[in-house]
This record gives C-alpha cells, sequence and structure tokens, in this order.
C-alpha cells in the first residue's frame, strides 16, 4: 500500500512522529515498562489496598523516577512530549488501569459449602475454579498413565465434562431455582405459537416466563397432569449427520375455539421441533447428562435454533443448549507457553459438582475434607505443577526449525496440497476395514464425515453453519450473522455493565485473543494456514485488525483442511493460562467433499468459535476444482494446449472431485475448465476466490496483533484484485487513517478534539473533506492533542510497537529500505530481522474475564506514595 503522503513542508515533522523512540527514549521507556510490570504483577484479584500498599514497599520507584529527572529540561521537542504522555500511564495506575494487559493475580478464595450443597444447582462459573481443579486433575491422570505425554490411543487422559463448567450458563440461574411446578415451559425462549393464543381467560396456568422476584409463589408454568403424562420423547441431542438445518415455524393459523388442555398440547407440538420441557423429557436424556432428577434444569431444554427472536431470547436459547444438548468436545487441547500442547479427551457429559475432582484436589493440597470450608486456588500454580512434572506434547517438526532452513523465512506450498483425492482416503478407510483394523476415534469419525458427504450431491446440502437469527431492528451497531447462535450471549458492543465498562474495548479484547489464540494454537500443531480478504488488508495497513472488524477470516490447502479436521474437529482449545482464560470451540462442515459453489448455502469450511461470545473466524479451504477461473487470469492460459484429452487425474477433480460427474452432459465444459485451472495452476474455495500457486506460495512469515502468522507471497496483488482502492484509500466505515499515529481513529475525534465540538457538517461527503484537510495539515501539537483523548492513547499505547515493527517490515517489502529494529540497528537479511524480532509478545489486550472482573469489582489501586515532584510536575504539564 502507498502510504499517505502529506506536504513537503511536514514531512521532517512526520518522519520524527513515525519513529518516535531514539535509543535514549528506548531506554526510559523500557524503564517505565519494568515499573508498570511490577505495579501490576503485585496487583491482587481481591483488589485490596492494603495488601496493594504493603507490596508497594518492596518497589523502587526511585531508581526509575531519577532516571527520569535525568531528560528533565534537556529535551522539548516532540519525542520527549511524547514520552511523558505514555509515562503519565504507568505512573497513574488507578486512572489508566484499562491499559494494562499483564496478568494480576489469578489466585481464587472458594467457600466450598455451596459446591457440596446438593440442593444448590445454580450455575456458578469461575475459571479459576474449573482451570486449577482440571490441571490438578490431569497432572494426576498423566503421571498414572502418560508421564511422557506420548500422542498414543491407549496413553489418552479421558475428564468429565459440562458446558456449565467452561462458560457462562448464569442466566438461566433464575429460572433453575424455582420449584419445579413453577418454572416456564419453552415459549419464554419462542413465545406463544398463534394456533395456542386463544386460551381459558380463567386459567391461571401461564407460559410467560415472566418472573416476579418479589413473589417467587406466583406460579409462572404449572402443569396439568395429563401434561405430565405426555409422551415419551427423547430429545434430538444431534443429528447423525451434525446438521443444522433451516427452521421454518409452520404455526397453523388461530383457532377460533381452543381448550386449555388443548392449547397446552399445540404449544408442545409447536416447541418439540426445537424445545423440550421439563415434563416429556425420557429416563435416557437424564442418564446421559447424569441427572437424577430435573431440578437442575431450568424447565426449557432446546436441542435447536429457533424462529427468529429477541437478543435476550436467543441469549436463554444458546444458553439451555449449551447446558443440556450441544455435544461435548472429543478433546481439550491446552496450549502452552513452550510450544506445545496438552490434550485431553471428555468421556462423559458430567459437572464438576457431581464428579470428584474437587474431593481429589482437597486430597492433594492437604485440606480436611470435613472441616475445611475455603480453599484456595490458583490455576496458574496449579499449570507450573504439570508443566514441571508432565512435558508438553510437541510436533516432530515445527515451523520454526522449518523456516529457519529456509533463506528468507519462507515456506513452500506443495501443490498436491490443493488436490483432494478423497476417493482414495476413503478406499484407505476402507482398506483397513476389512484388514480388521480398528480406527481410533477422531479417524471413525472422519471416515463418516467422508462417506455421508460423499453421499450428497451438491445442490441437495443444507446450510451446515447457523448464526443467530434475530428479528429485524433489533440492532443498529451488530448483526447476528457474526456470532454463532450456540455460543450467543448477547451483543458484545450492547452489553455495558456500569459505568467503568467499555464495550467496544470488549469487542476488541474477543478479536484480539479470537485470532491470536487461532495463530498460535496453529502454529504450535504445525497446521499451514493464513490470513485472508479483510484480516490480510488490516495487516497491510498497520499490523493490527480494522477497528470495526466484526470477524476473522483465515485460508488453507485443501489437503490441509482434511487434515486439521480429522485431528482437531469437535476440540476445544484452551489459550495458554498465562494469557487468560479464553477457550475455542472447533467445528468443521460436514461437507468437506464439495469443492464447488453448488447452491451457495456452504461457503465456509470451518469455524474457530469463542465460546465466551459466539464470534468466529471463518476458515476456508482452497483446492483445484473445475470452477470457471477469474478473468483476470484467462490472458495467461495457452489455450493450445487445452485442447488435449482429459487425464485420470483431471477426471477425478472434476465438479470437485465426483468422478460421475465427467458422465454428465456438462463433460465437456468441465474439461475445459478444469484443464485451465491445471495449467493456471489456480485454486478457489467454495466463494469462487481464485489464487494462483505462485500469488499464495512460498508463504512469508510476518506478525499481526503480536503474533506470527504467514502471510501470502503476493499478497498486493491479491489484495489489489479484491479491493480496488483497499491499498491506497485513507477513509472507510467513519475513520481515516492516521500515519503519525499508524491508527485508525473515528472521524468524530478529529471534530472532538482539533475543532470546534459543536461544528457540524451537513453531509458525509463534507465531513470527509474536512477531516483530510485536518490530516493535511496536522502539526505535532495537533497529534498531543489528539493524544489526549483516553481511547487514542490506550490504543497507541496498546499498539504502538506492534505497529512500528509492522511499519518497518512493509518499508523493506514494498520500497526496498534497509531493515532495523526499533533501536535502530541494521541487517542485512530479513531472516536475520526476522529471527531477531519476530517473537510473540505479550497480549495487546486484558483477558476478557478478568476485564469483567475489574469492571464489576474495581482496581483498588492507591497511587504511588513516593513521589519526586519535579518529574510530576514536568509530566502533569501535558
Amino acid at each position: 500500500m502507498e502510504k499517505v503522503n502529506n506536504n513537503n513542508n511536514n514531512n521532517n515533522n512526520n518522519k520524527m512522529m513515525r519513529r518516535p523512540r531514539r535509543s535514549r527514549c528506548f531506554i526510559v521507556i523500557a524503564l517505565i515498562l519494568i515499573l508498570h510490570t511490577l505495579l501490576w504483577t503485585v496487583y491482587s484479584s481481591s483488589y485490596s489496598s492494603a495488601e496493594f500498599s504493603n507490596s508497594l514497599d518492596s518497589i523502587d520507584f526511585k531508581k526509575a523516577r531519577t532516571f527520569l529527572s535525568n531528560l528533565v529540561g534537556k529535551n522539548t521537542g516532540f519525542d520527549y512530549k511524547l514520552l511523558k504522555k505514555l509515562s503519565k500511564i504507568d505512573l497513574h495506575q488507578a486512572k489508566y488501569w484499562k491499559f494494562n494487559t499483564k496478568p494480576v493475580s489469578t489466585e481464587l478464595e472458594y467457600d466450598i459449602t455451596q459446591f457440596f450443597n446438593q440442593s444448590n444447582n445454580k450455575l456458578n462459573y469461575d475459571p479459576r475454579f474449573t482451570y486449577s481443579l482440571y490441571f490438578n486433575y490431569i497432572r494426576e491422570q498423566f503421571l498414572l498413565k502418560n508421564p511422557y505425554n506420548l500422542e498414543k490411543e491407549d496413553k489418552k487422559i479421558y475428564v468429565p465434562f459440562s458446558w456449565a463448567d467452561w462458560v457462562d450458563l448464569s442466566k438461566l440461574n433464575q429460572y433453575i431455582e424455582l420449584p419445579e411446578d413453577e418454572k416456564p415451559l419453552c415459549d419464554v425462549v419462542y413465545g406463544t405459537p398463534k394456533n395456542s393464543k386463544n386460551n381459558n381467560k380463567n386459567n391461571k396456568k401461564t407460559t410467560s416466563g415472566k418472573i416476579n422476584n418479589k413473589n417467587k409463589n406466583k406460579k409462572i408454568s404449572k402443569r396439568s397432569s395429563k401434561q405430565k403424562s405426555g409422551a415419551n420423547i427423547r430429545p434430538k441431542i444431534e443429528n447423525e449427520n451434525n446438521e443444522e438445518e433451516e427452521v421454518v415455524n409452520n404455526s397453523s393459523p388461530p383457532s377460533t375455539s381452543i381448550s386449555n388442555e388443548e392449547s397446552q398440547n399445540l404449544i408442545t407440538n409447536e416447541w418439540l421441533k426445537y424445545c423440550i420441557p421439563n415434563a416429556k423429557l425420557d429416563p435416557i436424556f437424564f442418564k446421559e447428562n447424569n441427572l437424577k432428577d430435573s431440578s437442575s434444569l431450568p424447565g426449557f431444554n432446546v436441542v435447536d435454533q429457533g424462529p427468529k427472536s429477541n437478543l435476550d431470547k436467543k441469549a436463554l436459547e444458546s444458553r439451555s443448549h449449551l447446558l443440556t444438548h450441544f455435544r461435548i468436545p472429543n478433546s481439550i487441547v491446552f496450549l502452552a507457553e513452550d510450544g506445545g500442547i496438552y490434550e485431553v479427551y471428555p468421556n462423559e457429559r458430567k459437572r464438576l459438582k457431581d464428579s470428584d475432582l474437587l474431593e481429589k484436589y482437597m486430597t492433594n493440597k492437604g485440606y480436611n475434607l470435613e472441616k475445611d470450608k475455603i480453599i484456595k486456588l490458583d490455576p496458574l500454580k496449579e499449570y507450573n505443577y504439570l508443566k514441571t512434572t508432565i512435558p508438553s506434547q510437541k510436533q516432530n517438526y515445527t515451523f520454526d526449525s522449518l523456516l529457519e532452513s529456509s533463506d528468507e523465512l519462507q515456506f513452500p506450498l506443495s501443490q498436491d496440497l490443493f488436490e483432494y483425492d478423497y476417493e482414495s482416503i476413503i478406499a484407505n478407510y476402507e482398506a483397513r476395514l476389512k484388514k480388521g483394523e480398528k480406527f481410533s476415534s477422531n479417524e471413525q469419525n472422519h471416515y463418516n464425515s467422508l462417506v455421508h458427504s460423499a453421499s450428497r450431491s451438491a445442490q441437495s446440502l443444507p446450510k451446515f453453519f447457523s448464526e443467530v437469527k434475530l428479528i429485524n431492528g433489533v440492532s443498529t451497531k451488530e448483526s447476528g450473522s457474526h456470532y454463532d447462535w450456540r455460543f450467543f450471549n448477547g451483543f458484545i458492543t450492547e452489553s455495558k455493565i456500569n459505568e467503568h465498562d467499555d464495550v467496544l474495548e470488549k469487542h476488541r479484547i474477543h478479536l484480539h485473543k479470537l485470532l491470536r489464540t487461532w495463530l498460535q494454537f496453529t502454529y504450535q500443531t504445525g497446521i499451514i494456514t493464513w490470513i485472508a480478504h479483510g484480516s490480510l488488508l488490516s495487516w497491510y495497513w498497520d499490523g493490527i485488525s480494522f477497528p470495526w472488524d466484526a470477524d476473522i477470516d483465515v485460508q488453507m490447502p485443501i489437503m490441509e483442511l482434511d487434515r486439521f479436521s480429522l485431528k482437531y474437529n469437535n476440540s476445544l482449545i484452551v489459550e495458554n493460562v498465562n494469557e487468560g482464560f479464553a477457550k475455542y470451540f472447533v467445528d468443521c462442515g460436514g461437507f468437506i467433499t464439495h469443492r464447488v459453489k453448488g447452491n451457495g448455502k456452504n461457503n465456509i469450511d470451518a469455524r474457530f468459535i469463542d465460546a465466551d461470545s459466539g464470534l468466529y473466524i471463518d476458515i476456508t479451504g482452497l483446492s483445484l476444482t473445475n470452477t470457471a477461473v477469474s478473468t483476470r487470469y484467462r490472458p495467461l492460459l495457452d489455450t493450445q494446449n487445452i485442447k488435449q484429452p482429459i487425464s485420470k487425474r483431471e477426471a477425478k477433480a472434476l465438479s470437485g472431485g465426483s468422478a460421475s460427474a465427467a458422465k454428465s452432459k456438462a463433460m465437456a465444459r468441465d474439461q475445459r475448465r478444469l484443464k485451465e485451472n491445471i495449467q493456471l495452476q489456480a485454486y478457489n474455495c467454495r466463494n469462487n476466490h481464485f489464487y494462483l500457486h505462485s500469488e499464495l506460495s512460498p508463504l512469508r512469515i510476518s506478525m499481526i496483533e503480536g503474533s506470527k502468522t504467514f502471510i501470502p507471497n503476493n499478497f498486493k496483488n491479491i489484495l489489489k484484485a479484491e479491493y480496488t482502492k483497499g491499498l491506497s484509500t485513507t477513509t472507510f466505515n467513519k475513520h481515516i487513517y492516521l500515519p503519525q499515529l499508524r491508527l485508525w481513529l473515528p472521524f468524530e475525534k478529529f471534530y472532538e478534539i482539533l475543532k470546534n465540538p459543536n461544528e457540524k457538517s451537513k453531509s458525509n461527503r463534507a465531513t470527509i473533506t474536512k477531516v483530510l484537510r485536518i490530516i493535511r495539515s496536522i502539526k505535532e501539537e495537533d497529534i498531543l492533542k489528539l493524544l489526549e483523548d483516553e481511547d487514542i492513547l490506550k490504543e497507541f499505547y496498546l499498539t504502538h510497537d506492534i505497529t512500528e515493527l509492522h511499519q518497518i517490515e512493509m518499508e523493506y517489502l514494498l520500497e526496498g529500505k534497509q531493515l532495523r529494529n526499533t533501536k535502530g540497528e541494521t541487517y542485512n537479511t530479513f531472516k536475520n530481522y526476522a529471527l531477531d524480532n519476530y517473537e510473540t509478545m505479550p497480549p495487546m489486550r486484558k483477558d476478557i474475564f478478568m476485564y469483567l472482573q475489574e469492571v464489576l469489582h474495581g482496581p483498588q489501586i492507591p497511587a504511588p506514595d513516593q513521589k519526586t515532584p519535579e518529574i510530576d510536575s514536568e509530566i502533569s504539564e501535558n
């Protein structure tokens, strides 16, 4: 991308602004960050002011402040002014608590009396509790069964699992705590069907689901004895093909006369497509969920997504589905900071409350099960016990070792990775079956999925992934299409808790951790993938995501997608606990053998889903197909060779791999298209985005949001083809790019901070013109004034290291400039530069759970009592 060029008389200023740190400034900032780290390391999750004050006594503020005082009065330029802006953050921790991304204390004091109280069915979620018990348990199991953490079927570690222990389902507590005969039916989620609205006015039963907290004796949905003895219906936990068909509400016209009993039956029958009331659950359901009765259920049990509804009902629908009907993961993958993993395997749906994991923890820690009521847990300590006892599981090869063998740190992609001969894969499975071989659980699921997919026609495929289906007019800020319905807990931007909560920051946290964990997971497990579409474009500009991003896009070769599906489909990926408590569900589509667009319902091959919010990464596979190649590549064709007879290899690739398609009427057309794609080495996804092999390979190593990532070889051509003006336009979605800060900023920030805040534009075009005029004439003092805005200051503080590193890289890639690090040291080769500078950085954002704890309980951090007046006064000037 060509960077924004300001007027010549501002060039020198811009250079200073792009590179605000000289060697002296680097040393100062390093000391400040060390001080910053020490402060927050001692910061307890209990937010005790007394404890924090005691910890302050051991910190030497004087040393850092004395070093700062050496610069007072000696540097009045922009560099020093900017330094003082950043210094404020580290010296005023209480005010700038949102800027801190270091993990605070993860210790938890827990009252076990409610845990062992069998009458208490509330769903209480705290990842510190869950992780502590799991780490303690799996460490014990690894020691007994697999002390070297070998990847063998007979050495798997099995654990109980319930989504209630991994995701916040507390929205259901208001219903679970009700007496059984007062619990609501399914209409609390789906409303009353049209055919049952004419209820008996004298009927005292209600299916409204509304709870009067002042009078919990008020009955909500008392069932008749006729209803309680209804048909024995086993709930549909998941259909055999993992399909999520679109649900249509086929309610009948309203009846003019209907009895109460008939009304209740009609309501129940209408709901049974996607929800089952407690009274309709059969004994098999209770056995599968390890439940004795329905006392721990909310009254409504969602088996599938229902019709469109509002935000609150969709969140309830998701919570209920996770509680009882969404499948448990095939495996849980804990990421380790040393590049390895710990993988365990859930084998039963059971809550921690109903397991013996807490008893084992207390016994291992020396607690008295009869006498002790308060215990302490710390997941970080438990993880450290695990990693010092059991080695993490690592790949035989790593991307680091492969890249280091390349002169330019590049990773070549074999053309075979893009050719999908799934029929041979199925044949291999069946040959093994004939020999009597036993498949692993992953292999069995993979085989079943391939066979089922191959049996379906492209036009008959239902939509696999389901987003949140909302009624019109629910929100103008977000769309349900960016959330997976099963993990949806409401729009993040509409979830403000109190005046301390920043909903935009929460959204940034979720997306940052989503991309970061995906990149770490795939890099550590050797999965070949790269960022694509809008995510690649955002990387191009400043090495971080766009502030308006709502999702993330990545791609991989089809054979890598097949391997990824075999190994990790239906797994829960847990972020490195040193960085937080986020976890992500891997869901691979059930129709991987179909590589053409078909009916257009399945353009996405897989998703990496945030279990705490429902936000996701779209994963698409690229393959050789008979889809008509993009017109931009047609001039490259050698038409003489297209007329040659079709080969066996080419026949298998016709219509996405179906050899039977070669007998269709369109054989000649398909043959010609396929041969064109073979000649061009052109591959496409199911949404018909095409790429040449030379544009993709070799992959380059880079960084985005502080994590290592692969990017396509010719990223510039790819982006130019997809985004005509994407590499040059500096305004988009009411934002403008400010190169001096390397950030996209909202238009209104310029009017609120640089101009008259009461000034209003008559049109969007006028707004853009005025902001562009401001940018062209922006001065140092304007930049400093912009940084008075706390949100801009926070973004610059959190991103400036990452964006500067990216700027150096882009100047080398696009302009051939000398590579240097932020200290000004130069490099002769990109390999040496990257090996020195491309280490995964600390997270740019807080952990979402710890952020919410601080929003709710407050970071009670007193101001440091050791002060150097001359420094404080100097800093306060700006």
